[in-house]
């Protein structure tokens, strides 16, 4: 079951070694860094609607994702510790503040 896609990922990765140095090739490897980023604004631009009745709050959420691109963006730390680092802890603000939400 799994030979098939296994198969299929070696032939790729084969065929891509060849020309992975090329500037046509790592042109193309910028271009799609550039529309998953595009896409992921996309996205984010999308989900601002749900902020007004986020239980966390704007403010709240705005300074997440100011951390996060600071710490990604700007200090350059490696994605997965900063993710690792402040989803446990939005995870336990979200749930701090549904509750106190829960409570009044």
């Amino acid at each position: 079951m799994l030979l098939a896609p296994t198969l299929v990922v070696l032939l790729l990765a084969a065929a891509v070694a060849g020309v992975a140095d090329t500037g046509v090739a790592q042109g193309m490897l910028r271009g799609m860094g550039a529309v998953s980023a595009g896409l992921i604004a996309a996205v984010g631009i999308k989900l601002m609607g749900a902020l007004k009745s986020n239980p966390m709050g704007r403010l709240s959420c705005t300074l997440i994702g100011a951390i996060t691109f600071v710490t990604i963006g700007l200090l350059r730390l490696p994605l997965a510790w900063v993710l690792l680092t402040l989803g446990p802890l939005a995870s336990v603000w979200a749930a701090h503040c549904i509750k106190q939400r829960g409570a009044a």
